[in-house]
């Protein structure tokens, strides 16, 4: 899932198949640029993980939390 368009989902419920699209709007997120997710060197990657990890602000923590929240609807948790 991204947050630099809309993600199209196929989802199992109750022996039917549903598609629709999820949008970052949809939980109150911004767009992004691609750009703002393109990778770097490693310490460039090493420095996006640690600021997801403490939850700064950035196109890398929103996508982190676009599929978190997918996991736990998947996993029935949420």
């Amino acid at each position: 899932i991204t947050t630099s368009g809309p993600t199209a989902v196929a989802a199992l419920e109750n022996g039917s198949i549903r598609t629709f699209e999820i949008k970052p709007e949809d939980a109150g997120l911004k767009t992004a640029k691609p750009e703002a997710l393109r990778g770097g060197d490693a310490d460039a990657n090493a420095q996006a993980l640690r600021s997801v990890l403490d939850n700064k602000e950035s196109a890398y923590r929103d996508v982190a939390l676009m599929n978190a929240a997918a996991a736990l609807m998947v996993a029935q948790a949420a």
